[in-house]
């Protein structure tokens, strides 16, 4: 379960909207419009403890009972994984290298990365001992980066899809129009009964991915679970594969520098 940049009244209820579901993984990702210091306001309102921080303090580990979640003080975006700065990319291995350390530690049972690109991929896998074991990209039906695709199966690299429904074509400028409302994509809905919504998310699953949507309503993260009673055809498939654009919806790897986005991160 994602939750992106979402008010904190809304993250508030987050908790008593999950639980009750069955979910077992809340995922936090922090982007400019937050406050450096909120994530970890709102973890521990949630129950989660800091247990640990990296020498170099750009790692902070929070813990409750089994679950883990990793805030990277350094890359914006970071959570369980981290994001490529291709304008100083000694950062990015450098908060990697913190990761393996956690790992090396035992405080974290899997490490992984966000938006890398190939080129990116290549440069950490290089200086790595560990290789990544997934990769948060932007991925629906009109933006589906199978070069990247590609390259992280082939090296043991599971993708995550974070927008997986689209969502990026709707509340961002992003030049696309609302996935939610392809047609290609509802008359597939149609036929067996779903929303367009359960349609993409299925079709993500399908081709091997995790799918992480987001959403704070109750109905809409039950919506979203209930995609496991139906299979898309290889018709269906291949005609959600046909729309993709080329277009990326979310900001291009290169603008993410720490003049754009970098925020001090307090000691307390």
């Amino acid at each position: 379960m994602s939750t992106v940049t979402q008010a904190p009244t809304d993250r508030e209820a987050i908790p008593e909207v999950a639980n009750p579901l069955g979910m077992d993984g809340i995922e936090f990702i922090e982007y400019t419009t937050s406050k450096p210091q909120a994530l970890g306001q709102v973890l521990e309102m949630m129950g989660f403890r800091p247990v640990a921080r990296h020498r170099s303090r750009e790692v902070m580990l929070y813990r409750q009972g089994g679950m883990n979640v990793i805030v990277n003080a350094h890359i914006p975006a970071g959570v369980t994984s981290i994001r490529p700065m291709p304008s100083d990319f000694g950062k990015t291995l450098d908060a990697y290298r913190a990761l393996e350390a956690l790992l090396a530690d035992g405080k974290v049972r899997a490490i992984g990365v966000s938006n890398f690109m190939v080129d990116h991929l290549r440069a950490l896998l290089d200086a790595a001992t560990v290789v990544p074991a997934v990769n948060q990209l932007e991925i629906h039906p009109y933006f589906q980066q199978r070069e990247v695709q590609a390259f992280d199966s082939e090296h043991g690299i599971l993708d995550q899809a974070w927008s997986p429904i689209g969502g990026i074509t709707f509340y961002r400028d992003s030049g696309h129009t609302n996935a939610l409302e392809d047609p290609v994509i509802g008359e597939i809905a149609r036929a067996h009964g779903k929303s367009p919504a359960q349609v993409m998310l299925r079709w993500g699953l399908q081709q091997g991915r995790s799918v992480i949507p987001k959403s704070t309503k109750p109905e809409r993260i039950a919506e979203n679970l209930d995609v496991f009673d139906f299979d898309l055809t290889a018709d269906e498939l291949a005609a959600i594969d046909a729309l993709d654009t080329g277009q990326r919806g979310g900001p291009e790897p290169e603008v993410i520098t720490l003049e754009a986005f970098g925020r001090p991160i307090p000691e307390n």
